[in-house]
């Protein structure tokens, strides 16, 4: 249960209104609550997360970004496959990971 954020939860969940697929940055100082917002909010059904490398160059965001894309099953992307591929919605979470994972 998620106390004192009905706010931020309306907010994602109006995405999955949107006729078109949407991307969503939930970004912020560690150990705040990002992940569980996410996950609670969604009740844990995605087809993509993706957490972003503390302290990273935009070098190594990418590349993490691209990994989590292709173990997802999304490699192989074009921009006319793109739309075919996607079926589902895409939740996405950028923030600072635990350095230690």
């Amino acid at each position: 249960m998620i106390i004192g954020r009905e706010k931020e939860q309306r907010e994602l969940l109006s995405l999955l209104e949107k006729e078109e697929s949407q991307f969503c940055a939930v970004y912020g100082r560690r150990r705040v609550g990002k992940t569980y917002l996410i996950r609670e909010t969604f009740n844990y059904q995605f087809c993509f997360q993706h957490t972003g490398v503390a302290k990273g160059t935009l070098r190594q965001q990418l590349t993490a970004f691209r990994n989590s894309l292709m173990a997802a099953g999304m490699n192989g992307w074009s921009s006319e496959s793109h739309q075919a591929r996607l079926n589902g919605r895409v939740a996405t979470e950028v923030g600072e990971a635990n350095e230690s994972a």
